[in-house]
């Protein structure tokens, strides 16, 4: 049995057919998020790689037109456990609150 939502073809479990589409729609669902280290949890002076984000689009979009994509090398310059955390990316820095840098997936870089 098919239903249509925003024209897009469902199975009764909420994926849609078209694989381009494969995208899962939270009818009462839980959101599977993507683990791993995030940006509030980092020290100073650590440098990061971002891995990815843990946000919606408007989020994401947001981030990218800050500057800050996926892959690229940051550092840390000031966090405090609470409020902000302060970033450097190049040569530009950013301050983050706490809520944005908990959705920002990173990577340590060995040194």
């Amino acid at each position: 049995m098919k239903k249509t939502h925003a024209n897009v073809k469902l199975d009764t479990d909420g994926v849609s057919d078209t694989p381009a589409l494969k995208v899962r729609y939270g009818f009462g669902k839980k959101k599977r998020f993507k683990e791993g280290l995030t940006l509030d949890l980092a020290k100073p002076g650590d440098r990061l790689v971002i891995k990815g984000y843990n946000g919606g689009i408007k989020f994401k979009m947001r981030l990218i037109t800050m500057g800050l994509r996926v892959g690229d090398t940051i550092e840390v310059i000031t966090n405090s456990g609470r409020d902000q955390v302060v970033i450097a990316v190049q040569s530009s820095r950013y301050v983050l609150g706490r809520g944005m840098a908990s959705k920002i997936l990173v990577e340590q870089i060995q040194s």
